[in-house]
């Protein structure tokens, strides 16, 4: 749990890094279309759409761990599950030992009365 904590802080981080260096990377085609104009200009919005498309792969990979860590939960319920029908089949079973084992001593309880 705690390394997931961790991992979760680590994304977190990631993501604060890489909003940042958008804005940054805003400020500077701001900066350069007011100096230079067209060609710097275009270079940057590439790069800030590459950038775009980072911090969207990086939701992504988070979401897609999250949906990991709810299927690993839910599987642990599902083998918690098992066990516990596990459990009561073999309740069932004895208890269905026991009543034929009492069926028996009643059936040879009424042969010896006879």
């Amino acid at each position: 749990e705690e390394s997931k904590l961790a991992h979760m802080r680590r994304m977190q981080e990631e993501m604060r890094v890489i909003e940042e260096q958008v804005k940054h990377l805003d400020e500077l085609m701001e900066q350069l279309e007011a100096r230079r104009g067209g060609r710097v200009a275009d270079i940057l919005v590439r790069v800030l759409d590459v950038a775009a498309d980072l911090k969207s792969l990086s939701l992504v990979l988070e979401e897609a761990k999250e949906s990991a860590k709810r299927g690993d939960e839910e599987a642990r319920r599902l083998q918690e599950e098992m066990k516990l029908a596990a459990s009561d089949s073999e309740k069932m079973k004895k208890l269905m030992e026991l009543v034929g084992e009492e069926e028996r001593a009643r059936e040879t309880s009424r042969a010896t009365c006879e």
